[in-house]
């Protein structure tokens, strides 16, 4: 798979609250989200599960190549497989956005929703996040008030939103959304990613990715 600009976005906008964190990364994909907060938390240990069996071997494949690989693991599993004594600090998803055959093999698998339904994500978070934990996910903006709805229903509430535009004048098309275990103000921030012009980018955008993308070296 490509390295996808949800992911990106998702892994450099989430607070992380210490350098220590215990990190979950929900459907791994290329280990994209992973390799970034390894990056920026350098004490973070992080378990990625990735149901896809390719997409797994290629997590493994980045994380054993990366300067974080003793840090880093993934198991090749489902989510509602995943059995754990442990309990996260983080939990981080970029889940499954399609319905039905809106995409074609192993991309229609990480892709599909039926693999994860949401109110399965939102049950088996609340039980692997700590207290005081934080989970952060990226979804279609027009998926946003249904996912928080779905995910109150398991005591988690959204502290931060952060909805994405492709450029300045365009469309909401992402929300980035971070909840707690308990309520509190929600912080509405909205960022577009380019400004007028494919590949002329936003500010914010470079000062986010910078430290990660070659192409602003």
């Amino acid at each position: 798979m490509k390295i996808g600009t949800d992911g990106l976005l998702l892994a450099t906008t989430t607070p992380l609250s210490k350098s220590s964190l215990k990190v979950l990364d929900v459907g791994s994909g290329t280990g994209l989200i992973s390799l970034v907060i390894a990056q920026r938390a350098p004490e973070a240990k992080i378990t990625a599960i990735e149901i896809e069996e390719n997409a797994a071997r290629e997590s493994e494949l980045n994380f054993t190549q990366s300067p974080f690989a003793e840090r880093l693991k993934v198991l090749n599993s489902s989510f509602q497989d995943f059995n754990s004594s442990e309990t996260f600090d983080l939990i981080i998803c970029n889940p499954p956005f399609y319905d039905g055959s809106q995409a074609e093999g192993s991309r229609k698998q990480a892709r599909n929703s039926v693999m994860l339904p949401l109110d399965e994500l939102a049950k088996g978070v609340s039980k692997l996040l700590i207290a005081d934990g934080q989970f952060s996910l990226i979804i279609p903006s027009q998926s946003e008030q249904s996912f928080i709805e779905t995910a109150t229903r398991f005591d988690l509430y959204p502290s931060e939103i952060l909805r994405i535009r492709g450029r300045k004048d365009s469309k909401i098309i992402r929300s980035i959304i971070h909840f707690k275990k308990e309520k509190r103000e929600v912080q509405v921030n909205e960022m577009h990613i380019e400004v007028d012009k494919r590949h002329e980018y936003s500010e914010d955008y470079i000062n986010l990715t910078k430290d990660f993308l070659t192409i602003f070296d």
